[in-house]
């Protein structure tokens, strides 16, 4: 009977860490379209998070504008 019982705990323990696993918040979703060169999606992804006073992915805007990467030019500057 114990053998019995720790096969479906293990089974669902197991698809538990497997979707722990996939979920990705905000500041992973914006690095991986910085990644793969899509600095706009990168931005939309760190924006809220940055207005709320998170310091890294306010340094991450910060290299945005840096190096112009998906923010609108200004020729003022």
């Amino acid at each position: 009977m114990k053998r019995r019982t720790n096969i479906p705990l293990l089974g669902g323990l197991f698809a538990l860490a497997m979707l722990s696993t996939t979920i990705a918040g905000p500041l992973e979703d914006g690095q991986s379209a910085y990644q793969r060169g899509d600095y706009a999606a990168a931005m939309g992804y760190w924006r809220p998070l940055a207005d709320r006073g998170d310091a890294s992915t306010q340094n991450n805007i910060g290299i945005l504008y840096r190096y112009g990467r998906g923010v609108p030019e200004d020729a003022s500057a």
